[in-house]
This record gives C-alpha cells, structure tokens and sequence, in this order.
C-alpha cells in the first residue's frame, strides 16, 4: 500500500463515500466514526481531527479547531482514492531478506495516499528514494504533518503526553 508502485489502483468508492457506510474504523483499539462526508476535507477534520477535541486539553484543542476551519487551504477537496492500509508503520510491515512479504494489522479504508506514508514516517525513516519512488504531488511534505496529527492523536489517548507534544509540534510546523 505505502510501498512504491503501491496505491496505484483507485476505488469508484472514495474515503469520503465509503462502500462500508456506517462501519466504524478501528486503530489501536480505539473506534473511529466513518461515516461519509461531501468531501476529503470534511472526512478528514470531522472524523479524523474534531473526534479528539473532547479528549485533549483545551489549548491544543483550540489550534486543532483553527486547522480544521482551514484544512481546505492545505488538503485536496477530492484527492484520487487509494485503498489504505491505515495503521502503515514498519511493525506491520513483513520482510523475506529484503523483499516486502506482507503487511499486517490493517484498518483499511479509502483516501488520499499520502496518510500512509506520513504514518509510516511517524516511526520510521524511509530513504528519500522511497518517497522519488512513490511519485507524490508537490506539497506533499506540507500536507504530511497534518495527516500525522490523526495517529498522534489517537496515540496521545492512549499512551499519553510524549503524544501530545508532537502533536503540538506538528500543528507547529504548519503555523498553529
């Protein structure tokens, strides 16, 4: 999914209009409404960024909510869908010598690919000809931090402040 020559195939179904409608999506054990949305940009801020302001601290909260009112200046309204694997870090990825075998662990959906390579950039350094081989759309490295902020969040719920602090740093990186 993340690798390159991965997410080359595109859905009639976008994460915005998932064929699952309904379906909650799970990460960490934690559930996540998907529900459909008119556009990426709405899927992302309500069911991906606004789903954690009752869980996190009111200051942080309130840049969350000021990237959310301008996630349409950063994020394709409607970016070509790619099926996800959704929880891509090098722990779920298999290795037979030095060829991928398997990926494990997936809360697969359909959306914009490059919420795959930024979580697997959360944990992992992938070489700068992994991302030349992926071929993404320039600004991608300033869309990165905001889809990010979705695992850190979920991951600040759970495991706590350590979190929280590169959530901050992230929505720094982008000015809030």
């Amino acid at each position: 999914m993340g690798a390159p020559g991965g997410h080359t195939r595109s859905s009639a179904h976008a994460a915005w209009q998932p064929p699952w409608l309904g379906r909650r999506l799970c990460l960490r054990h934690r559930g996540h409404e998907n529900s459909p949305k008119s556009s990426w940009v709405e899927l992302w801020g309500d069911n991906r960024l606004r789903c954690h302001l009752p869980h996190i601290d009111r200051h942080l909260g309130d840049r969350l909510e000021q990237l959310v009112r301008r996630l349409g200046d950063f994020l394709p309204d409607r970016p070509p869908s790619a099926l996800l694997h959704g929880d891509l870090w090098g722990g779920n990825i298999l290795f037979n010598d030095v060829i991928i075998s398997g990926l494990i662990d997936p809360a697969a959906y359909y959306g914009h690919r490059e919420v795959d390579l930024a979580m697997l950039s959360l944990f992992d350094n992938p070489p700068v000809a992994f991302y030349e081989a992926c071929g993404l759309k320039e600004g991608w490295r300033g869309r990165r931090p905001i889809y990010r902020l979705w695992p850190l969040l979920v991951h600040a719920r759970l495991f706590g402040d350590s979190y929280v602090r590169k959530a901050s740093a992230c929505l720094g990186e982008i000015g809030f």
